[in-house]
């Protein structure tokens, strides 16, 4: 294996080619020998079977006539058939009554209890048939036949083919590998050789020529890219050289630029103690350059972040750079924030020799940030009482709804009793109670009192019928205040946890919010059409869809106010997806401009002189929370509009939970 792995590429393609070719041809050939042995043998004993059966129905006369001449003249036959060596005829008894070939000197042996059978052994096969006359057994033919002369001819024939085949395709697969590899190894030989001259010359200015868009291709244009890279780090040394050149050629310019500089500078040693400082340095610390050098830097931090500068020092020694954060003492014992970088100082043979500092005066940063927390501190409470202001003003709206209806109920069961003929009935009291003495003569026979009868009697049906309108209207009132309850226990559930999910039939729930909306729709003259398409039940917060489809039809009721006549609303269920249903809400009103798409659901727009903006704002919100969405379309001004809430048929898995 390690002679392969040394090998040329080219060598290796070839080799590997004419290894493949030459297992696949073997292995064909393999199947080939074995199915012409297989066949051979199937086709042999084809043959001896069909010779048997013609010898064995020519046999069944002499047999029935014990004309043993007929039968050897019968048996004579076989002579046609050189590989056919023997043939013996027995009678019922398993004697022999006629032979042919070398078995006439064998003795009798008992006939087989099977025929038509043939079998293979020593280079014969062999084959026993019964005679039969009309289905009675009469004997028993035995033949005997040598295969293997002609299998072992077959065998060289076919093994002389495939030797010329097998030496004729490698022949032809050298020839083509040789070809075709110089496509594929031919471009990785040069990017060797280019490698190799590189190698040697160190000029990364060489390039590998291109090798179109193969791996092969993709491994020159990298194997480039890396060597422009290199080329240009190159450069960037040698420019790096001469800057540092000039870098020693100037030391004096950078110790004067070290003591002009506004970022503090010091130099310790490796026992930690302060070898150089420059002004900015001791500036920041209120002290003298003779008051720091030989002394430890423990007397410039604050108590409280001595063990952090400990573990920094320790940090810088290990990773060679550590930045840290702390708070300086100065001399006077005024404290201030400042940012040190510590840098490690290493000898030529590794050995620590010190550190560098690198200070920062970062008071004023941290005072900002201080501010900023304490300003994003109170953003949050805004924030906290902005939010429990936008819930209350979903209570509002959503109960400003509801209220709608049930002032349309009362303004009506008021103007009822206004009109009421209960005051008549009063009338009709005190006239009867003022002839109480003759009542019947009254009733029979005054004028008054003869129409004073059918009077109460259109008086009760009247009353009937107001009795019937205050109640329905007084169950709408009622339906509307337990929804007002609804709604304020479902936000005062939102604030805690997710409304209760339950199986809800779609249409059930439109039908529940139109009942809510029905005076507003009648009073408007609003024709609501109904398209209901079978869905299952959905497994969802009643009350939040409830109130979300409230919300869209008071909206589209409002957007056809502006038609004179021919006021209609399309209320449809219909299937999203396999999983998905969708409840649509179309109106014929004054449509929603396009710019107008995109912003209708954000919080506060609203195109309504006296709205709010925070009711789609809402329903969309709780649309979200649904699993659901809750989306618009409209063709623009005076076209209508269509708002679609869809829905899923089964909550997603963490609101189920959270329910």
């Amino acid at each position: 294996m390690r002679f392969f792995h040394n090998l040329p590429i080219q060598r290796k393609l070839v080799l590997v080619t004419l290894g493949t070719c030459g297992v696949a041809l073997a292995l064909a050939c393999t199947a080939l020998f074995w199915f012409q042995s297989v066949n051979f043998r199937r086709g042999f004993a084809a043959e001896l079977e069909s010779i048997g059966a013609v010898i064995a129905q020519n046999s069944s006369a002499p047999l029935t006539f014990e004309d043993m001449r007929a039968a050897a003249e019968v048996l004579s036959a076989l002579k046609v058939k050189p590989h056919i060596t023997s043939a013996r005829l027995l009678d019922k008894e398993g004697k022999v009554f006629a032979h042919f070939g070398e078995n006439g000197s064998r003795p009798t042996v008992p006939a087989p209890v099977f025929a038509d059978q043939v079998t293979f052994g020593d280079g014969f096969a062999s084959l026993s048939v019964a005679v039969e006359d009309n289905g009675a057994r009469l004997g028993t033919l035995q033949l005997r036949a040598q295969y293997d002369v002609q299998y072992r001819e077959l065998l060289s024939l076919y093994g002389v083919v495939v030797a010329a085949v097998v030496a004729g395709s490698l022949l032809i697969i050298l020839l083509l590998s040789t070809l075709m590899q110089k496509l594929i190894a031919g471009p990785i030989t040069v990017l060797a050789g280019v490698a190799h001259a590189i190698a040697e010359k160190q000029d990364y200015s060489v390039r590998a020529p291109a090798a179109g868009r193969d791996e092969v291709g993709l491994l020159t244009s990298t194997f480039n890219g890396m060597l422009d890279r290199i080329q240009a780090r190159e450069t960037a040394l040698e420019h790096a050289r001469v800057a540092l050149a000039r870098q020693f050629e100037s030391l004096q310019e950078k110790n004067l630029m070290m003591e002009n500089a506004v970022e503090g500078i010091a130099i310790l040693d490796d026992k930690g103690r302060y070898i150089s400082v420059n002004p900015a340095y001791v500036a920041m610390l209120g002290r003298t350059p003779e008051e720091l050098i030989g002394q430890e830097p423990t007397a410039n931090i604050h108590p409280e972040d001595l063990s952090r500068a400990t573990a920094a020092v320790a940090q810088m020694q290990r990773e060679g750079k550590v930045t840290i954060e702390l708070r300086g003492q100065r001399k006077g014992g005024s404290s201030f924030y400042k940012e040190v970088t510590l840098i490690r100082h290493l000898g030529a043979e590794g050995q620590f020799l010190g550190h560098y500092r690198f200070m920062k005066d970062i008071t004023a940063r941290k005072e900002a940030e201080a501010e900023l927390a304490r300003l994003n501190h109170e953003l949050h409470n805004t924030a906290r009482q902005a939010g429990m202001a936008e819930i209350a003003t979903g209570v509002l709206h959503n109960v400003g709804n509801v209220l709608n209806s049930v002032n349309t109920s009362a303004m009506l069961v008021i103007q009822g009793l206004r009109k009421s003929e209960v005051p008549n009935l009063a009338r009709a009291v005190g006239l009867m109670r003022t002839n109480m003495d003759h009542l019947g003569e009254f009733l029979t026979k005054d004028p008054k009192g003869k129409q004073l009868l059918a009077f109460l009697e259109a008086l009760a049906e009247q009353l009937a019928k107001e009795q019937t309108t205050f109640t329905q209207e007084m169950q709408g009132l009622q339906q509307n205040l337990d929804h007002i309850k609804q709604i304020v226990a479902m936000q005062q559930a939102y604030a805690k946890v997710s409304g209760v999910l339950e199986k809800v039939p779609m249409d059930a729930l439109i039908e529940d919010a139109l009942r809510l909306s029905a005076n507003s729709l009648v009073r408007h003259q609003v024709e609501v059409v109904r398209e209901f398409e079978a869905v299952p039940p959905v497994i969802t917060d009643r009350h939040k869809v409830l109130q979300i489809l409230i919300n869209l039809i008071s909206n589209a009721r409002q957007a056809l106010d502006s038609r004179p006549e021919g006021r209609r609303l399309l209320l449809r269920i219909a299937r999203a997806s396999d999983e998905h249903v969708k409840l649509e809400v179309t109106d014929n009103g004054v449509g929603i401009p396009e710019e107008n798409l995109t912003r209708i659901f954000n919080h506060g727009f609203t195109t309504k002189e006296t709205g709010h903006g925070f009711g789609l704002h809402s329903g969309a919100n709780a649309a979200r929370e649904l699993g659901g969405s809750l989306t618009a379309r409209s063709a623009g001004s005076g076209q209508g509009a269509t708002f679609i809430l869809e829905l899923p048929l089964i909550q997603p898995k963490t609101l189920s939970q959270a329910a």
